[in-house]
Order: C-alpha cells, then structure tokens, then sequence
C-alpha cells in the first residue's frame, strides 16, 4: 500500500507542477525575444509530462480501484493552478479538459499495451504510450495559444516589435541585395564610380524611397504606412557599395506592428484558429528526437527501478487459443 499512496502523491505534486509551467508558458515570448523564461517553463512542461505519463502507467499496474479518483482530483489541481497563473478560465477549463484526456488515454493505452508483450522492454512499451499522451499535451499548447492570440488581438498586440524585428531579420538580407541590384540596374555605374559616401548614400535613398513606393500604395493601403513616413535617410551605406536598411526597420518596429495589428482586425475570429492549428502543426516533429531521448531514459528508469526492487518482473503461464487449417 505505500507504493500506492507514494505514486499517488507524486501524480498530484506532478499534475500541480504541469499546470504552473503551462500556465506561465508564453509561446509568444519565443518570438519577442523573451527566450531564456519561457524555454525553462517549455521544458518544464514535458519533462513533467514524461514523468505523469510513468506514474500513470506505475498506478495502473498496481490496479487500484480508487485510480480514476485521483485522476480527478489531479485534474483539478492542474486546472486550479493553471487559472491562478494564467489568469484566463476559459484556457484553464479548455486545458483542463484535455488533461482529463492525456491522463485517460494513457491509463487506458498501458493497460492494453502491456498486456501485448511476452517479454518486457521499455522502449518497445512506453513509446507508443508516450507519443498518444503528448497528443494532449500538443492540444493543450494549442490552446494556450489559442487564448493568448486572442488577447492579443483584442488588444491589437498580436504582432509585437520585438516580433517585427524577429521576422524581418531574413526580409530584410534579401531586401538588401534586391536594393543593391536595383541601385546598379537604374544607376549603372553611378553607384560604383560615386566615391563621396555621402552622396551615394543619397543615392540609395533615392532608390529606397522609389523601392518602398512602388512596394506600397502611394496612399499607404499596402499594409497602412506611408511611404513618405518611411526614415530612408536611416540606412547605412558601406564604403564597398553594401547596403543595411536595418537601422530603418528597427526605427519603425512599433509603426509596422501597429499597422500590421490593425490588418489583422477583420481576421479576430479565425486568427486564433490558425495559430492553434500552426502549433499543432510545428510541435508534431519533435516527436522524432523525443523518441530518440526517451529510448535511453526509459532503459535507465527502469533499470534503476529493477535494482532497486520497486517493481518486478514475474513470468507467467497462460492458456491461449489458436486457430489454424
């Protein structure tokens, strides 16, 4: 009985522990720079995850009748500590929903998987197990994402400046290159033969100006900027002809968000559709190096475990019945 009440406490410390770190989780934070934080809650949460997934697989092999209570009572811890740091019901309940679920189907997954196997091996076992749970816990990144777009939307911060200087970084190389290669095919060997910096830079935002003009509406529809608003005389031109128009997207971070927020405004009901969906979408393939890390980990656990006497293996016989012609 006291392995029992032990994995039962550690499924309620470790349901407590998953609902902090989802419910601090802010994906969006990736994408404003705020890496170091949200990378220790993301992490946090699947190793959290993994774990879960083990005691629920431990506490069905004990095969106690009170398990489906303490899955209850785990889910609301989750869903109680999730609403407090996160600060949204409707995410918490959503979240909250879906946990039931992960703790469900792997309850319900071990005990058909492992009634499967002759001989036991973990990697063979746990795998398939694991990868229906992280199912949930993908939906549930989904639904974080879900709300928090939402928010954001309302609140016309979907699209940060810290997100505008992410994204542009790439825009902005071939950006360049397309300017320098306008500035030769308008300009000829005017560019090249200039040797006054000052001019050629004068140049070069001539071209810029004529660039982003032909790139947006005259009356600024293409996105809301003007293209007279744009601070061309910002970009920096290199003593060998290069060119960075860097410093000018930098300049204009909160202006381009802005704009950018209020095109999406039509967009508010199904926007955070197509986030949720683009989760999905982009956590799928880590189940790839998942299962090459898991591999190892299992054999070690249940190694340790083995040695330690926790659990056993005990070979049984069994009648079956076969048909044959």
């Amino acid at each position: 009985m006291k392995k029992i009440y032990f994995l039962w406490g550690l499924l309620l410390v470790l349901s407590l522990l998953f609902g902090y770190f989802l419910g601090r989780l802010d994906f969006f934070g990736f994408l404003d720079g705020r890496h170091e934080v949200n990378f220790i809650f993301l992490l946090g949460a699947l190793i959290t995850s993994y774990f879960l997934t083990l005691i629920v697989i431990f506490i069905d092999l004990v095969k106690n009748k009170n398990e489906y209570i303490f899955y209850g009572v785990g889910s609301l811890l989750f869903t109680g500590v999730f609403a407090l740091v996160n600060g949204n019901i409707l995410a918490a309940l959503a979240a909250g929903l879906l946990f039931i679920g992960f703790l469900w189907i792997v309850a319900h997954h071990a005990r058909r998987r492992l009634e499967m196997f002759v001989h036991f091996y973990p990697n063979e076992v746990f795998f398939p197990i694991l990868k229906r749970g992280f199912l949930f816990v993908v939906g549930m990144f989904a639904v974080i994402n879900f709300f928090q777009s939402q928010i954001r939307l309302e609140n016309n911060t979907l699209i940060s400046p810290g997100l505008v200087k992410t994204i542009s970084k790439p825009f902005i190389v071939v950006f360049n290159k397309q300017l320098e290669k306008q500035l030769q095919d308008e300009l000829g060997n005017q560019s090249g033969s200039t040797d006054n910096t000052a001019a050629r830079k004068q140049i070069v935002e001539f071209v810029l100006v004529q660039t982003i003009q032909s790139t947006l509406n005259a009356d600024g529809k293409g996105i809301g900027i003007k293209p007279n608003d744009i601070p061309a005389d910002k970009a920096i031109v290199y003593q060998n002809g290069g060119i960075d128009i860097t410093p000018v997207i930098h300049d204009m971070t909160d202006e381009i968000a802005l704009a950018l927020n209020i095109r999406l405004q039509p967009y508010i009901f199904i926007a955070p559709f197509i986030v949720a969906l683009a989760t999905i979408i982009i956590f799928q393939p880590l189940m790839w190096p998942i299962e090459l890390v898991e591999n190892f980990i299992s054999k070690l656990i249940f190694f340790i475990l083995l040695r330690s006497g926790f659990i056993k293996i005990q070979k049984e016989t069994r009648e079956v019945e076969r048909i044959s012609i």
